[in-house]
């Protein structure tokens, strides 16, 4: 199965425990490979398998109490 990746801009972050919160809930994400998320440039980037939707992406991260937008997809 081929994997994609989703870079998000996350809105809301202002401490590393925010970063923390935000992988946390990407990692949850079934499907889900990796999530690094960059504090400092509001960014994450998110491995998955086809599977995945980047609304399944958004909804963690705004579950997780930040906001979330697409920023980028890459097969």
């Amino acid at each position: 199965m081929s994997e994609q990746r989703h870079r998000l801009h996350v809105v809301g972050m202002s401490c590393a425990n925010c970063q923390r919160h935000v992988v946390e809930a990407l990692r949850a994400v079934p499907g889900v490979v990796q999530a690094r998320v960059d504090l400092t440039g509001g960014l994450a980037e998110v491995t998955h398998d086809a599977q995945v939707t980047a609304a399944q992406l958004v909804q963690a991260v705004v579950g997780a109490g930040y906001t979330a937008t697409v920023a980028s997809i890459s097969e």
